[in-house]
């Protein structure tokens, strides 16, 4: 069955059966992409685990005959991903790739080798079409959820705002291969039991300053490094969060 995503408003308090109808990006995305016509069964999904099910009719109104949550496509494992923001298109790449992955949420910190400071009025623009992207990776790769794309800071606030690290919670930083007391991911502290939550902090290009990783350490989060080639940034989050994935969560 074909899915469409749709804003979480459209379903919310909704009732079965019900009539919804579809504007906008889904409505394109329907009309013009799936090249649905009255009659086809859709599901559309507004990526917060709320589906239903439906026929479309005339007008792009959809006659919903049943609403469920699903946690279908999730993985056990939650991961969240900090990385470096880089130049251009690649934390686009990486917002879209991270969600195709299973990540639960990823974030851009600014740093102090990286050259990317968005505007203030700027922001809600580009937030809006990273959590469009994040939104079209959850249809593309069936998910229920969409991977959270969390507003731009400053690593040092991004630190501060995380939680105390909790049992069965693992923390890591990419370190380059040389960095001293860099090891695998399996023997980073808290990798040899059993893990339910992955951090994970990705540098920019040129990596981290001791300073940052000084306070990353000081924040839970244990160097690891990802072999003896020097990854981008882009291939370092994406690296990171299959090998989570493959270690703990759902990829195995």
């Amino acid at each position: 069955m074909r899915r469409v995503v749709v804003p979480p408003e459209l379903l919310r308090d909704q009732t079965a059966p019900t009539e919804i109808r579809l504007t906008g990006p889904a409505a394109h995305y329907a009309s013009r992409v799936l090249r649905l016509g009255p009659g086809d069964p859709v599901q559309l999904i507004d990526s917060d685990g709320l589906v239903a099910t439906g026929t479309l009719g005339p007008d792009l109104v959809v006659r919903v005959t049943g609403l469920s949550r699903s946690e279908a496509g999730e993985s056990p494992l939650e991961i969240g991903i900090l990385v470096g923001l880089p130049k251009g298109e690649r934390w686009e790449w990486i917002v879209q790739k991270c969600t195709e992955l299973g990540a639960s949420w990823v974030q851009p910190v600014y740093t102090a080798r990286g050259d990317v400071v968005i505007p203030d009025k700027r922001l809600e623009r580009r937030l809006e079409r990273w959590r469009r992207i994040a939104a079209e990776a959850t249809r593309q790769c069936r998910r229920s959820l969409a991977c959270d794309v969390v507003p731009p800071e400053p690593l040092a606030e991004a630190l501060q705002g995380l939680q105390s690290c909790a049992e069965g919670e693992l923390r890591v930083v990419a370190a380059l291969s040389d960095d001293e007391g860099s090891c695998g991911l399996l023997g980073a502290p808290g990798g040899q039991g059993r893990v339910s939550r992955a951090l994970a902090l990705i540098g920019p290009e040129g990596g981290l300053t001791d300073a940052e990783v000084r306070l990353a350490r000081e924040a839970g989060f244990a160097p690891i490094g990802l072999g003896p080639r020097v990854l981008r940034t882009e291939t370092a989050a994406v690296a990171v969060c299959a090998l989570l994935q493959a270690r703990w969560g759902d990829m195995r």
